[in-house]
């Protein structure tokens, strides 16, 4: 089993995305060997990074044509490799990165849609994000401090950054913007403007948020319990609320 494992290694780098997917479903000696937990289905990938050199080349050599990436990054990935790699992903529409490793980010691909950034502890700062992006998920970036100002040039419908621990302030929302999840952002001091068509609001156990301003007419659910410092809330009337506990929770 193990001389198989290390041919493998060696082959890995020449094999296409659907030929390790196929040799894993054939093989079933490989179902154990975490290296090789990939699958592939209409041109999405979950593949575990773990340091050694033939997963690396493999996945620069076919990031090129992936649509859908899911990856687990489970050592300290120098900067440059990172890059190295995600240069050849420009056709991703969605991206998702779980890692207690990565502390920074490469410029992220032109086309993207979708950015999942799961449990990633040590991440401090993102990268510019493009216009094309419809809905970002930092939750639990515990060492996050603030989202890029190009937010609010994408197209983004949900933002989800609950228990980002560090983030002070977010920055000026997309119009676009219909859901914005912000619970447990226990150093967020305040919010900028609400975008008009925003439907749902959660910004519980926010414990160092003092104000709420104005809420857009269009917002239909808020929930902001555990908000210690926060005094009163803004009119209501005008809004798609209702003193209901499925409409405002506080």
């Amino acid at each position: 089993m193990d001389k198989l494992i290390d041919i493998l290694q060696l082959c890995l780098a020449r094999l296409s995305p659907h030929d390790v997917c196929m040799l894993r479903c054939t093989c079933s000696e490989l179902h154990d060997e975490e290296q090789l937990e990939v699958s592939w289905q209409g041109h999405s990938i979950d593949f575990k990074l773990d340091g050694s050199a033939s997963a690396t080349s493999w996945l620069q050599m076919n990031i090129h044509s992936m649509n859908k990436l899911s990856v687990s990054i489970s050592f300290s990935v120098p900067r440059q490799v990172l890059q190295d790699v995600m240069e050849g992903g420009r056709n991703l529409t969605c991206l998702t990165i779980n890692s207690q490793h990565v502390e920074e980010l490469p410029a992220l691909p032109p086309q993207l849609q979708q950015l999942d950034l799961k449990r990633c502890s040590q991440l401090h700062v993102l990268p510019a994000l493009p216009p094309t992006l419809r809905q970002l998920s930092c939750g639990e970036c515990r060492a996050l401090e603030a989202l890029p100002s190009s937010l609010s040039t994408t197209a983004a419908t949900k933002l989800s950054c609950s228990r980002c621990c560090c983030l002070k302030s977010l920055p000026q929302l997309p119009p676009s913007l219909v859901e914005l999840q912000a619970f447990e952002c226990t150093s967020l001091a305040q919010l900028p403007a609400l975008p008009g068509g925003l439907e749902r609001l959660d910004i519980s156990n926010c414990k160092a948020l003092s104000e709420l301003l104005k809420l857009p007419a269009s917002l239909a659910y808020l929930s902001c319990s555990g908000c210690s410092l926060l005094r009163k809330l803004p009119q209501l009337a005008h809004t798609g609320l209702s003193w209901t506990a499925a409409a405002v929770i506080c």
